[in-house]
């Protein structure tokens, strides 16, 4: 579960992007992370 409130603002600073979307999520999970 994802808290209520969640504020993206500091990640975002950092240069953190987040996906609009549920399939570039997966399509992220899949390129970045099973390649291992």
């Amino acid at each position: 579960n994802w808290p209520r409130d969640f504020a993206p603002e500091r990640a975002r600073a950092l240069g953190f992007r987040a996906e609009d979307n549920f399939r570039q999520i997966v399509e992220t999970y899949i390129a970045e992370d099973l390649k291992r």
